[in-house]
């Protein structure tokens, strides 16, 4: 009996020892030069919704909030920039976009005048079909719409062909009705304005196949849209890799969780980042949206009237915050443990390892990482769990490309690799009297030599990384694409201690832009601004001024910083100054003469009195606190009188 007591109980402790054991380390093998799909990013839709500012910052920033890249806006039925729901619309899109983030758009349904009526759902509401004789209507709105969001400072990155098409409560199109629907209407009406055309967004993975085939099928259908999409809203991922052989990219554009849809915790949150995974790892899409920011608990990022985020927000952030546009998915065990899941990511230049890791078991995985083309010279962990929302943790410094990581129970994990330590050197020579060719920032990369708001060259020339650059070695290239508090820096030698003046060679397309000059963090320039030049963003003009202080002689780092987005900037040179004497204004005079002093932007700084030059030159630097240019204008009985000349104050 005592023995048989005694086996019981070792038993037993035997099988308690399981319960609590924590799971046996696994194997993750990375591979940087294993590449699947470029990334182009995440967002979500903020139909029938408006937003906050501090709900924007939760949103699109990059280092307090989930650091979303892209925005899908709704078109009502006007496709009218001034109509109430479109100015909601509107007013989302500039914020988003001052914000760096790239914007498109949706259109649910035209007016109902415009739809056929074609019988009833099972819930008693009507089936809508387009009605082509209004194709070209609708299709003239949209683009419209495109020139006029432009023309308001939102220069749509793309416009879907139709929301759901295959539904039929909003605007039914068969696929073949699609297909024509995009070639022989809208495609046309879009045809030069820059905007590109996604299709067919169907509401799900069974719909999907049969648009997608119509749409390659057809050539010119076929040219008009780079981007293929779906809803997810039933069956499974699917890998189509004619998509990417055809050369367009694979965006899933709406979904949410509804496996725990009163949850705003990490049950939904780990739900929302396995939905992510299998669209990325399993479909190999490009960018991936989640549906509502406001809406019921289950729907939304944001429940109805708060601004406190469900933790699927920050699920989400994981990826979008630290897996930026023109990031890589490159090869990673995917499922390294039972109830974990991971995929990988670099930068183009190979300078960033990001690893995402979902972990929904109920006890910490250490993970054992083989990285493979590279030793990381450190690595930070952010968590989200059900305590802690995207929280970076002890950086780790590494000398191996074999660490080890314990992934949190029930958590998504974000770990962040640095592979070099960056340092910045210069592109090209470059001196102050000179020109500085703006393309020609030093190297570092993204964060050391510039801060760009994506990591994707969009104009694709000249050089490789996050820089938009446009342009050819023909007419030169030039940094365009700016969105404000983008910024890079230039390592360049001053000849001689002195104030200069320089001019840029700038062009805009839209109502305002500005940018400012800063010498190793000293304000050199005040705010440029650079009046519209242009629709088309092709028209370039010269713009001059005179530094505010002085620049001393040696090697120093230029900044410049995008202050109000949408600059296009070619170059900009400095010369040093001739100190030349003050024109005489007029002789002596027995009572005060009033001036107006501007300077050379236009911008009027005041009014001052003297009696002669001497007297302006020392009241104007009295009350200015500065040398330079100024554009003086006499006030006299006669009239106003322009007058230009430097001061020169040592």
């Amino acid at each position: 009996m005592k023995s048989s007591i005694c086996s019981q109980f070792t038993i037993a402790i035997l099988f308690l020892a399981c319960i609590v054991a924590p799971l046996e380390a696994a194997t993750v093998s990375i591979n940087l030069s294993t590449e699947y799909q470029k990334i182009s990013g995440f967002g979500a839709s903020s139909a029938w919704n408006s937003l906050n500012a501090v709900e924007e910052k939760l949103l699109w920033d990059t280092t307090a909030g989930a650091g979303f890249s892209l925005h899908r806006l709704r078109i009502d039925e006007t496709a009218l920039v001034t109509s109430s729901s479109n100015k909601e619309q509107l007013a989302i899109a500039k914020a988003a976009v001052a914000m760096g983030v790239t914007v498109w758009a949706s259109p649910w349904a035209p007016v109902s005048s415009w739809q056929t009526n074609y019988g009833t759902d099972a819930s008693g509401n009507a089936k809508l079909k387009f009605n082509f004789n209004y194709a070209t209507q609708w299709a003239t709105l949209l683009a419209n719409y495109a020139k006029d969001m432009k023309a308001a400072g939102v220069p749509l990155y793309a416009i879907s062909a139709q929301n759901e098409p295959d539904g039929t409560n909003f605007n039914n199109f068969s696929a073949s009705e699609l297909v024509t629907w995009i070639k022989s209407y809208l495609g046309p009406a879009l045809e030069g304005t820059g905007v590109k055309i996604i299709a067919p967004e169907t509401v799900n993975w069974y719909s999907f196949p049969s648009y997608k085939t119509a749409i390659l099928g057809d050539a010119t259908a076929s040219a008009y849209i780079p981007i293929i999409a779906t809803h997810e809203y039933g069956g499974s991922p699917a890998a189509y890799p004619e998509i990417a052989a055809a050369g367009k990219e694979f965006w899933q554009t709406e979904i949410y969780e509804s496996l725990d849809v009163t949850d705003p915790g990490i049950n939904s949150a780990l739900n929302t980042a396995k939905l992510m995974h299998e669209a990325i790892v399993t479909a190999g899409v490009n960018a991936w949206h989640y549906w509502w920011i406001h809406g019921p608990t289950g729907t939304s990022l944001f429940p109805w009237s708060s601004s406190t985020p469900a933790k699927r927000l920050w699920a989400m952030g994981n990826y979008s915050r630290f897996v930026r546009p023109g990031f890589l998915r490159i090869g990673a065990t995917a499922a390294p443990a039972s109830g974990v899941t991971l995929s990988a990511y670099r930068d183009s230049s190979s300078t960033k390892l990001i690893v995402v890791a979902i972990n929904t078991n109920s006890s910490a995985v250490s993970l054992d990482f083989t990285i493979n083309g590279a030793t990381p010279v450190s690595m930070t962990p952010y968590v989200t769990d059900t305590t802690q929302d995207l929280s970076a943790q002890t950086s780790q410094t590494l000398s191996t490309n074999t660490p080890s990581y314990s992934l949190p129970k029930r958590s998504i994990t974000s770990l962040v690799f640095q592979l070099v330590e960056p340092t910045q050197d210069p592109y090209v020579s470059m001196t102050i009297p000179g020109k500085v060719e703006v393309e020609n920032y030093d190297l570092g990369g993204a964060g050391v030599a510039y801060y760009d708001a994506d990591a994707t060259n969009s104009g694709g020339a000249y050089r490789t990384d996050g820089v938009d650059i446009t342009g050819d070695a023909t007419e030169g290239y030039k940094v365009g694409w700016t969105v404000a508090g983008e910024w890079l820096e230039y390592t360049i030698s001053v000849d001689s201690t002195s104030v200069y003046n320089w001019e840029a060679r700038v062009s805009m397309g839209g109502d305002s832009a500005a940018f400012h000059m800063s010498l190793d963090g000293t304000n050199i320039t005040g705010t440029v601004k650079v009046p519209n030049t242009g629709d088309d963003w092709d028209t370039y003009i010269t713009i001059s001024g005179t530094t505010t202080a002085e620049l001393s002689a040696g090697t120093h780092v230029l900044r410049i910083t995008i202050d109000r987005s949408y600059a296009n900037i070619d170059w900009i040179s400095f010369a040093k100054y001739d100190p030349v004497n003050i024109p005489m204004l007029g002789v002596m005079l027995t009572k005060p003469t009033t001036y107006q002093v501007f300077d050379l932007q236009g911008k009027k700084l005041g009014v001052v009195q003297a009696k002669d030059t001497y007297g302006l030159r020392a009241t104007i630097l009295k009350q200015f606190h500065r040398s330079g240019v100024y554009v003086v204008k006499q006030v006299s009985e006669k009239g106003i009188v322009a007058r230009k000349f430097v001061i020169n104050a040592q």
